[in-house]
Formats: C-alpha cells, structure tokens, sequence
C-alpha cells in the first residue's frame, strides 16, 4: 500500500496496516507475525530520535500496537485477539488511551469500536510517516529498528521481548556469496564467462569477462551482509542498522542459532545439526 493511496482505501483494518509496514521493512517480519507455529513472540521497534518508541508485537494470538515514552512505558497501546481465519477481533480491555495526565490514562475503552479507530489513527500516521524507513541521512542519530523473536525451541525471556535477531536469518542462514536483497551473485556467471574467453586463449578477453560483473561487497563493520550494488545496500539500511549496532555477543547468538538454515531450524545443537545432514542426504 503506498502512502498516497491510503485514504483512498475504504476498509482499511489494522490487519493489512500492520502488512504494509512490516512488508516494506522486511517480508519476513511480516511472515514472522503471522507464523504463529514457529514463534511465540514478535516484536518490531522503532526508537525515535526523542527517546520514544514505536511497536508492533505479539505473544501467541494477541497483537499490540503503539507507543512507549523514554522510559519504557505505554502512552498508547491498541490490543487484539488474532482469531482463525485470519480475523482481528479488537480488544478493550487490554487497550490503553492516551492522556496528558498518567494518572488518567484507562485500559478500559467502552466499545471495540473505540480501540479499532485508536488502532487505525495510529496506524495511518505510521503509514503516512514512512515509519518503515529511517530519516535522511543526518537525521538518524538515534533511531533504529530492532526485532525480537521468540519460540519454544528457543525458550522464553521473563526479563525481556526475546533474542534480537536479523529478519533475513529467520528462515535462512548467512550467506554472503549471494546478494542479502535481491539473491543475486557475481561468482556463477563471471566464472563461465572467464572459462569461455580462456578456452579461447584470449588473456585481455577473460580478463574483461572476469571483471564485468562487480563483486559483491561485504559489510565492513559487521561482516554479514552482502551486496551486489549500492542500490541493495541502502535498501537494507533500515535492518542490516541494527545488526551492525548489536553487541558481539548478540550478533555471535544470533548467526550460531540460525546456522542450521535460519533460526526457524534451531532445535538444539546436536538435533539441529543431525536434522540438517538428514536433509542434505
């Protein structure tokens, strides 16, 4: 959905607004959401320049969507119960309005239809802002998207939203001898047109073939990512940002348990491992 189509769109609901901006930051986040088998939780941020965050999350069936202040706490938050079939049903109870006073501010609306237009307003400006980018450039400072994710192979985090992870490493594992965007590789085609124009015995010819086809480059502060141009790289910028922020540790984490063909694979070292060569035979 682009954004200056989305008034036009009659029967919005929050279910295909919430499609629109996971989908343009990375498909997986949105399959992730909606893979209700492989993860328990999901949650997607944006942390803003003040110190304030946006989210979009879900524990089981129930989907939350709004704002959090710098201290970690809801100014809004619109809930719902993701029913089969696909259908949202809003969730009152759960939904917290926002107000200029803390004190005031209720988790009980009157009706659903209250919490569907809180959901929709806030959803709208998410859409119309482009939340889904990051800021030109210099205007960064301080904004990320992170993304967290949990599932009963990996066990749960009490303390936390679960293990930050790459959007790309969901369902794949690292694989930098292809393009992270759009797949694409240099190795398949310059190595047949360089072995042609060499059986040609033609030095200056497989040279050239060698060289037509740039090679893919790698992320020189994080090494895992690749690149086929400059295009795929500044379209990755709003994910690979946070990756490239991670801590050692939680970048180490994250590419060890996804290493058996995306994190979806993991099911504990030895299992995962055993499971992987079971598929290659």
């Amino acid at each position: 959905m682009e954004a200056a189509n989305f008034e036009k769109i009659e029967n919005l609901t929050p279910a295909i607004a919430i499609a629109t901006v996971l989908y343009k930051w990375h498909p997986s986040a949105l399959f992730a959401l909606l893979d209700l088998s492989a993860w328990f939780s999901f949650t997607w941020t944006l942390t803003l320049a003040d110190g304030k965050k946006i989210e979009i999350g879900r524990i089981r069936n129930q989907i939350s969507m709004g704002t959090l202040d710098e201290d970690g706490l809801w100014e809004m938050m619109a809930s719902f119960t993701m029913q089969p079939g696909g259908i949202w049903h809003p969730n009152p109870s759960e939904t917290i309005f926002p107000s200029d006073d803390d004190d005031n501010k209720t988790s009980s609306p009157s009706t659903p239809e209250e919490t569907l237009q809180l959901a929709t307003t806030f959803l709208q400006d998410l859409i119309m802002q482009r939340r889904w980018l990051l800021p030109p450039a210099g205007q960064q400072k301080g904004c990320l998207h992170e993304f967290f994710i949990e599932s009963r192979h990996l066990g749960m985090d009490p303390w936390g939203d679960g293990m930050r992870m790459n959007p790309h490493w969901l369902y794949h594992s690292l694989d930098r001898g292809v393009c992270t965007v759009c797949g694409g590789s240099s190795s398949p085609s310059t190595s047949s047109s360089a072995a042609t124009a060499a059986n040609d015995n033609d030095p200056s010819t497989a040279a050239a073939a060698a060289s037509s086809k740039p090679p893919l480059q790698i992320c020189g502060r994080c090494g895992t990512a690749a690149y086929c141009s400059a295009t795929c790289q500044r379209h990755d910028w709003p994910v690979h940002k946070s990756v490239c922020v991670m801590s050692k540790e939680d970048r180490g984490k994250a590419l060890y348990y996804s290493q058996f063909g995306g994190l979806v694979g993991w099911r504990g070292g030895e299992e995962g491992e055993k499971g992987e060569k079971e598929e290659e035979k």
